[in-house]
């Protein structure tokens, strides 16, 4: 049987669960599991289920034949009953269970003991006005409070990647150049 890595996360965080999905489809292509067999699938529910199937079956046969369990853990994961269902099974059948941390939301019980990947310095959960916050916490100019203005604004009209990457650049020019702002 071909091993499978299933993803467990919150809906909440699809956006940044997906594409790390997708990496790792890509990473573990042609590479042998920890039991020798090839890996088949890296399974997250929206790409992995079809559609009229019944959901929460897929979800715990995709766990019982699963080699790993990736828990993806915020403060949406540690909310949801869903998660908590999908870590608890993985635990029961005696498999390698790992936390993926997003934020500083302590982990539950069951998985307190548990080594970690930490994403936290990634900020990846945070949104871009919380980096704004971050970043203008000890500074402040006139510069900065244009640049805050502005990327409020294309925060608030959806655009949310160019938000992001402002709020990197202010982060990265605050931390790293100073008190220069300018390219």
């Amino acid at each position: 049987m071909n091993a499978i890595a299933f993803v467990s996360y919150s809906r909440s965080d699809l956006t940044i669960v997906r594409p790390i999905a997708q990496l790792l489809r890509t990473a573990i292509s042609g590479v042998p599991s920890v039991s020798g067999s090839q890996w088949e699938l890296v399974f997250l529910d929206l790409d992995s289920l079809e559609p009229g199937s019944d959901w929460k079956k897929g979800i715990d046969d995709a766990i019982a034949k699963a080699e790993r369990l990736f828990v993806f853990w915020c403060s949406h994961s540690a909310k949801s009953n869903q998660v908590k269902r999908e870590y608890k099974l993985g635990l029961k059948l005696c498999k390698i269970v790992i936390p993926v941390l997003f934020d500083d939301t302590p982990l539950s019980t069951s998985l307190s003991s548990i080594n970690c990947i930490d994403f936290r310095e990634l900020r990846l959960h945070e949104t871009p006005l919380d980096l704004y916050a971050i970043a203008r916490r000890e500074h402040s100019s006139p510069e900065e409070e244009i640049i805050h203005q502005f990327a409020q604004k294309l925060d608030m009209d959806g655009n949310w990647m160019l938000a992001r990457w402002m709020a990197f650049w202010m982060d990265y020019q605050l931390n790293h150049r100073g008190r220069d702002m300018r390219l």
